[in-house]
Formats: C-alpha cells, sequence, structure tokens
C-alpha cells in the first residue's frame, strides 16, 4: 500500500508540472499494440482500463497530442479535493464525466460522434453491474462497457498503462468484437475482467485503489 502511495503521489506532481509547466516537459510515452485500434474502421470505440500506473498521466499526454475522449470517472470526497483533482486531470481533449444519468447521456453522444469513451473497471459497482471473481473473491463490476459496445456495434479495447524508469508506457489489448443478438453467449465481460487482472498482476505496485473494492456480503 505504501508503493501505491508513493505512485499517487508521483502521478498528481506530474500533472501538477503539466499544468505548470506543460510547455517546457515532455516525457517519454511508448504506445504499444496500437496496430490493433488502428485496424478499426474509424467508428465509436470503448476503452476499458484501471487506475493502474500513470492512467492519468498518460490521459493528459495523449490530450496534449491533439487525441479527444471521454472519461467515466467516480466523483471524489470532499467536494474540494475532486474539483481539485478534475481540474489536474482535465487537459485539452480529455473531458470527465461521472457515472450517472447524466453522464451516460454524454457518453452516448461521444459515441454517437465517433470519440473514444474510456471506462475504468477496477471499482465496486454501486448501481448495475455482475458479480464476478476478481483476483478469487466474488465482486460486483459494472458492465456497462460491455452492454454499451453490444448497442453501438463497436470493438472493445483494453488498455493500461505503466511507469517505467525513464517514461511511460501504454498498451493496447487486440479488439473484443461482442455479438449482437441477444440470446448470443457472451464471454466479453469475463474477458475484460481476466486481462484486467493480468495488468494488476504485472505491477502490483502501481495499482491505485484505495477504495473498498470486495464486499463479505457479495456472493459469487
Amino acid at each position: 500500500m505504501e508503493q501505491a502511495f508513493r505512485a499517487s503521489a508521483r502521478n498528481f506532481l506530474a500533472l501538477a508540472w503539466l499544468r505548470v509547466a506543460g510547455r517546457f516537459w515532455s516525457p517519454p510515452l511508448e504506445i504499444t499494440g496500437v496496430e490493433g485500434l488502428s485496424a478499426d474502421t474509424g467508428g465509436p470505440v470503448v476503452v476499458v482500463s484501471a487506475h493502474l500506473g500513470p492512467f492519468d498521466v498518460v490521459a493528459a499526454l495523449l490530450g496534449r497530442r491533439g487525441r479527444a475522449f471521454l472519461v467515466v470517472a467516480e466523483p471524489m470526497r470532499p467536494g474540494w479535493l475532486d474539483r481539485a483533482v478534475r481540474w489536474l486531470r482535465g487537459h485539452r481533449g480529455v473531458t470527465l464525466v461521472p457515472p450517472s444519468p447524466a453522464g451516460l447521456r454524454r457518453v452516448v453522444r461521444a459515441l454517437q460522434a465517433g470519440v473514444p469513451v474510456v471506462f475504468l473497471l477496477d471499482r465496486r459497482s454501486q448501481r448495475n453491474g455482475r458479480c464476478v471473481r476478481f483476483f478469487g473473491k466474488p465482486v460486483t463490476l459494472s458492465d456497462v462497457p460491455v452492454r454499451l459496445a453490444r448497442r453501438f456495434g463497436c470493438p472493445l479495447v483494453f488498455a493500461f498503462t505503466v511507469r517505467e524508469r525513464h517514461g511511460y508506457r501504454l498498451r493496447f489489448e487486440e479488439l473484443i468484437r461482442p455479438g449482437h443478438a441477444q440470446d448470443a453467449p457472451s464471454d466479453e465481460f469475463e474477458q475484460l475482467v481476466a486481462r484486467l487482472e493480468r495488468a494488476i498482476r504485472s505491477a502490483p505496485d502501481q495499482w491505485l485503489v484505495f477504495r473498498p473494492l470486495w464486499s463479505t456480503e457479495a456472493t459469487a
């Protein structure tokens, strides 16, 4: 946990530095696995990620490179902290919306306009979700990304970030194309959860989840 707090502090320092002196600082960012993403037809894309590594710093760097996307992010408490963090994370091209009915409407409009939408899956769902085994324990995670991808017929992309010695790395996984039939077997959600576990295992000291995730009342 101490390593995770240190990693989170480094993220906020980097975000603040980008805000204050971004014109004079451009850390190395390696992007891999984009061949699957670029192979898409250019329509809407649902991206699933996690609070892993410098996820918010990489988002800011992508925004500076002219990439536009929308991120669904839970508000923080207290309110002043949420406003401060959203100011730090809200760089050009990066739009943050809460997981609320109003936020969902903005998500739908973004997908209709062909703007990629990013969901951070490693949060216990307080609303609709699906109970799955996550690191061997039952937890309810949001399956909204899969349902939206099925509704819009667009691919799901799993992406994660890690901090390395001399910069940052963003890795895109291969595309998952959900089925469209209502009664078709749907294992896209389980695939996403498995990839999420694999990514976290690759850098457990950079997994920045400080809220309770597993509930003792959850059942598989």
